[in-house]
């Protein structure tokens, strides 16, 4: 590893919340076991700032937002069954309404 790309490499380590360590087998095993990253997103996080997902998923597109869950239960009164059963649309009309509706 060349004198730049150890630089890299301790930039992304502190980036990434890791202390320096040598060794590739240790370093494979630091980017799979430690951070939950492929080296291809290592290095894309080191030089093009790129987080890794790190095992996170993303939430569905259609996914009912958290503020309007939170008040679909919490103001409007739906159960959490209730609110499971709603697409994202029929969340968002069911919130409208009830902003609608004379108190």
């Amino acid at each position: 590893m060349g004198c730049l790309r150890r630089a890299a490499a301790r930039a992304a380590w502190r980036v990434l919340g890791v202390h320096e360590t040598s060794g590739s087998s240790l370093w494979r095993h630091i980017l799979r076991e430690q951070i939950d990253v492929s080296e291809a997103e290592f290095w894309a996080c080191v030089k093009d700032g790129v987080k890794p997902r790190r095992g996170r998923s993303e939430a569905p597109k259609d996914a009912i937002p958290l503020e309007v869950a939170q008040l679909l239960i919490h103001k409007v009164g739906l159960s959490e069954a209730e609110l499971a059963e709603l697409t994202h649309d029929e969340a968002i009309a069911r919130l409208n309404k009830y902003r609608t509706e004379p108190a």
